[in-house]
């Protein structure tokens, strides 16, 4: 896509990425251009498809385990009560 295309669907100029995510290495062969679609999906979408539970886990089938409730867990992990219930039943695959 070129500047001019990308201004004229995003309303703004190309993106410029840092290839292996180093902003501070700004060399010519870090940098390739991007549009902001392209951009999300290599920086932003992957983070943004990890499920939230996955890194409390194990602490939420310990308080589980310890009788705690669904709503106690969500308040001791910042999660919603619907993704630590879905999380420890299996149904957030």
């Amino acid at each position: 896509m070129t500047d001019t295309a990308h201004k004229d669907t995003w309303n703004r100029p190309i993106t410029v990425d840092h290839i292996n995510k180093d902003r501070s290495n700004n060399d010519l062969s870090n940098l390739q251009t991007l549009c902001l679609e392209c951009h999300g999906r290599k920086d932003l979408i992957p983070r943004l498809r990890q499920r939230k539970t996955d890194t409390h886990m194990a602490a939420m089938v310990d308080m589980r385990r310890a009788g705690s409730t669904y709503q106690q867990i969500a308040d001791a992990t910042g999660l919603s009560i619907g993704g630590v219930w879905k999380a420890l039943n299996g149904e957030s695959k």
